[in-house]
């Protein structure tokens, strides 16, 4: 059984790291748009993008859960990188209205693009037959306690 055992770990170590390999990114594979983005700047990004309509930098804020300095530098570096546009409220000339622009409409769908390879991994066990997938799960757990790795808790 030495060969054969040999033989089977070798097949198994393959097969993990191309699955790594097809579902994770490293940090130098991340899109440009998660590179230049800060996390603030991203949120801001989907809050327009599920608004549907144009906010005002001031419902940005709360949104946000930000001061308004902090908006209005978001807003103004993404106005400057094409993200967003930044126009008068036709009804309210005091305010100003922002709004995605189809550079941020890319950068979000780049983004989100790269999280659902992230969960590729599970979408394919997902449509394994629940005993393989409980064989699977137990060869892992086995596999884990010889290495000495605590299972994450459940998300």
């Amino acid at each position: 059984m030495g060969a054969e055992r040999d033989a089977l770990v070798a097949e198994v170590d393959r097969l993990l790291r191309s699955l790594g390999r097809a579902t994770r990114r490293e940090p130098a594979a991340l899109t440009e748009a998660e590179q230049r983005l800060t996390m603030g700047q991203y949120r801001m990004l989907t809050i327009l993008s599920r608004a549907g309509a144009p906010l005002t930098v001031g419902a940005l804020r709360e949104r946000l859960g930000v001061g308004g300095p902090s908006a209005s530098r978001m807003v103004d570096r993404l106005v400057k990188d094409s993200m967003v546009e930044r126009r008068e409220d036709p009804a309210d000339r005091r305010r100003a209205l922002v709004d995605l622009t189809d550079a941020g409409r890319a950068a979000l769908a780049e983004i989100r693009g790269g999280r659902d390879q992230r969960w590729a991994v599970r979408e394919h066990l997902a449509r394994l037959d629940p005993d393989h997938l409980r064989k699977f799960e137990e060869a892992l757990r086995a596999l884990a306690q010889v290495a000495g790795v605590e299972a994450e808790e459940p998300a």
